[in-house]
């Protein structure tokens, strides 16, 4: 009950707040969280569960930095069905691309508007707590400088999660390449391992 009255109020706040540019000029919708999004289309507000709710669930876009989990959600909610390169009359896999300040992703969809890959790129996002901590305890006195992260997904094998990141200390300076995630997916059980 307490969701469905967010929801609301938040889809009544939607309408009193301008937009911010993502990248994408056609799409006018707003995430609440991984499953429900505001959507306005036609001079109409409406809330919509989001398409790829299994993206969502597997990039873990809810444990992602803000811009990350922004650009996410924004491929996750967006209806492929809806873009002027669509085309129904056979089977086909669109590429489509999305940015924000901070990053891009490259989707892929199937003709159904479901996720089949992504390849993600980000710069100076925030660094996952763990990471930063290790980073950290084994750099005492290094001060982090700027960072890349690399996210790639696909239906079939998961994810993988890599981060280039500059640290410094004076004149020194170093570059760290860690894999925070390697996930497969095993289709036939649901199971991560």
């Amino acid at each position: 009950m307490k969701n469905l009255i967010l929801l609301f109020i938040s889809a009544f706040t939607m309408s009193l707040i301008n937009a911010q540019e993502t990248g994408i000029s056609d799409i006018d919708s707003v995430v609440i969280n991984d499953q429900y999004s505001v959507v306005k289309k036609d001079k109409k507000t409406f809330i919509t569960k989001a398409l790829n709710f299994n993206y969502l669930t597997n990039i873990k876009a809810n444990e992602a930095s803000f811009i990350v989990a922004q650009l996410q959600r924004l491929v996750a909610n967006f209806d492929i069905k809806t873009s002027s390169v669509y085309d129904n009359s056979e089977a086909a896999t669109y590429n489509m691309v999305f940015k924000n300040n901070q990053g891009e992703i490259v989707a892929t969809y199937n003709s159904e508007g479901k996720i089949l890959s992504t390849v993600e790129k980000y710069k100076d996002v925030v660094i996952p707590v763990n990471l930063r901590i290790a980073i950290s305890k084994q750099f005492p006195g290094w001060a982090f400088q700027s960072n890349t992260c690399l996210i790639s997904y696909t239906e079939n094998n998961g994810i993988s999660k890599k981060y280039k990141i500059k640290i410094n200390k004076g004149k020194h300076k170093k570059i760290l390449k860690s894999l925070v995630f390697l996930l497969t997916k095993n289709t036939n059980s649901g199971k991560t391992t």
